[in-house]
């Protein structure tokens, strides 16, 4: 049971380091003068490829679509739910865990 949620982790991980592309970054630049970003608790710049569930369908790519639950910003990926701790747009990083795990894990 470990083995599979640390490979599920790392699956994550490596799934969302490369969450955008050249093209990608070009259509950044329209989007993001269309949608503004969004925000929840503590993630207060969601914006491409990311959206909110309630955004507008144009904005962001449906797959990076995020929750926002009690004031947490959830990603729902296949079946787990992570809390997003942090997104870098400069290197193209999402950081999430998984809520499951013990805290200092």
């Amino acid at each position: 049971m470990e083995t599979q949620t640390s490979s599920s982790s790392w699956f994550l991980i490596l799934s969302l380091l490369a969450i955008t592309s050249s093209s990608e970054a070009s259509n950044e630049k329209t989007i993001g003068r269309v949608c503004p970003p969004s925000s929840c608790g503590s993630i207060r710049n969601i914006s491409y490829p990311f959206r909110l569930n309630g955004d507008p369908t144009n904005c962001g790519v449906s797959f990076y679509t995020l929750s926002c639950e009690n004031n947490l910003t959830i990603l729902n990926l296949y079946s787990g739910k992570y809390t997003v701790r942090s997104i870098n747009y400069d290197n193209n990083t999402i950081r999430a865990v998984d809520p499951g795990l013990r805290k200092n894990d």
